[in-house]
C-alpha cells in the first residue's frame, strides 16, 4: 500500500506525546511514527534500538487511541504486523507484537485471528534524509537544521547539527540544538547524556547541565539529575525537577515529591506543575484518610489533651490536612 506524505501542522515532539502532554491527530501520529523509523538509516545498533523502542510505543498509543480507524495484516511471521490507516490511504510501519503494549498487541492479535494471513503489501519506500549541502557559517548549518527538525526529517537535522558542531566546537549553540534533538524528539536520552560526558568546557555552561540533567532524571539516574542541577534555574531545570517529582511520585514518596516540585518552582516559577501537584494530593489524601478517620472517631470520646496531639502528630505527617487543621481550630476555641 502506498503512503502518501502529508505537510505536518504543527511541531510535535515523541516524549511529550508518549507522557501525554501533546495530543496528536492520527495523521500526525502516523506521520511521526515514520519519521522516527530507523530502518535503513545506516544509524548506530544503540541509536537504532533506541528509535526502535520509542517506534513502538507511539505504535501502541496509536493503536489505543485510533483502534476504530485501523487495520493489522500479518507480516511475514506471526509476530510482525502491519499497521493499515486506511482512511488516510497509508500505513504506519510494521510492528513487532511483542514490543506493543498488552492492549495494542492484544487488538493486533485478533485482527490476524479473525482474517487470512495474507501477507502485506510492499514495505513503503524508506525516506532517508536529503544530503546536507553546508554552506559558511554555524548560523546556515543551524538554520538548516531547525528547518528539516520542522519537516520532521530528523536525520537531516542531526547532520546539520552535527556540522554546525564541527564549525565551531567552542560554540554552546550546536551542542544545545543537538542534545534537544535527542531529547526532546526522540526521546534518546541515553545518547543525549553520553554525548554530555564527551564535552570539556560546554559540559560547565549552565544550560548544558540543566538539559543533560532532564536526560537523567528521565533515565532514573536521579543522584545524576540532582548533581547537575545545583544552582541552576530556568524552564530546563523545572523540567528536570518535575521529572523527579513523577518519578517520586510514582515509588510513592511523597516527601521527595513535594521536595522536587518545589524545587521546579524556585527554578521557574511558571513552569507547568499543575498535573503532578494534583496527582499528589489525591496520593496524600488516601494516605492519610485512615488517620483522619481515627482522629475524628477520638473527637468523641477520647481526653482533649490525646486528641490535640494526635491532631498534630497528623499535621507533621500529612501536611495540609484538613480534618487535623479543623481539629485544633476547635480545640484553640
Amino acid at each position: 500500500m502506498s503512503r502518501r506524505r502529508r505537510k505536518p501542522r504543527r511541531a510535535l515532539n515523541a516524549a511529550e506525546i508518549l507522557n501525554g502532554t501533546q495530543t496528536p491527530t492520527l495523521a500526525e501520529l502516523t506521520d511521526l511514527i515514520h519519521r522516527v523509523n530507523p530502518t535503513e538509516r545506516g544509524l548506530s545498533a544503540h541509536r537504532t534500538a533506541a528509535r526502535y523502542a520509542t517506534k513502538s510505543a507511539l505504535q501502541s498509543l496509536l493503536v489505543e487511541r485510533f483502534t476504530d480507524r485501523l487495520d493489522a495484516v500479518a507480516h511475514g511471521g506471526a509476530r510482525t504486523v502491519s499497521l493499515r490507516v486506511p482512511s488516510l490511504g497509508c500505513d504506519a510501519g510494521h510492528a513487532q507484537l511483542d514490543a506493543l503494549s498488552a492492549k495494542a498487541r492484544a487488538w493486533c492479535q485478533r485482527r490476524i485471528d479473525e482474517r487470512s494471513f495474507a501477507p502485506a503489501d510492499a514495505p513503503p519506500p524508506v525516506m532517508h534524509a536529503e544530503s546536507v549541502h553546508r554552506d559558511t557559517g554555524v548560523g546556515a548549518d543551524l538554520a538548516r537544521g531547525r528547518a528539516a527538525l520542522e519537516a520532521y526529517d530528523f536525520d537531516a537535522a542531526e547532520m546539520a547539527f552535527r556540522a554546525a558542531r564541527a564549525g565551531d566546537a567552542d560554540d554552546p549553540a550546536p551542542v544545545m540544538a543537538l542534545m534537544a534533538l535527542w531529547i526532546d524528539t526522540l526521546v534518546a536520552d541515553a545518547e543525549a547524556l553520553a554525548f554530555f560526558d564527551d564535552l570539556t568546557d560546554l559540559g560547565e555552561r549552565p544550560e548544558v547541565q540543566a538539559i543533560a540533567a532532564v536526560a537523567a532524571a528521565r533515565l532514573g539516574l536521579a543522584g545524576r539529575a540532582e548533581a547537575l542541577l545545583v544552582n541552576r534555574t530556568g524552564d530546563r531545570a523545572a523540567e528536570a525537577w518535575s521529572w523527579l517529582a513523577q518519578a517520586a511520585l510514582r515509588d510513592g514518596d511523597l516527601a521527595q515529591t513535594r521536595r522536587a516540585l518545589s524545587a521546579a518552582r524556585q527554578a521557574a516559577p511558571s513552569h507547568p506543575l499543575t498535573a503532578i501537584e494534583d496527582a499528589l494530593e489525591v496520593l496524600a489524601a488516601e494516605r492519610r484518610a485512615p488517620a483522619e478517620a481515627a482522629l475524628l472517631t477520638m473527637v468523641d470520646d477520647a481526653p482533649w489533651d490525646r486528641v490535640e496531639a494526635e491532631a498534630r502528630r497528623l499535621c507533621a505527617d500529612h501536611p495540609g490536612s484538613e480534618v487535623a487543621g479543623r481539629v485544633l481550630r476547635t480545640i484553640a476555641t
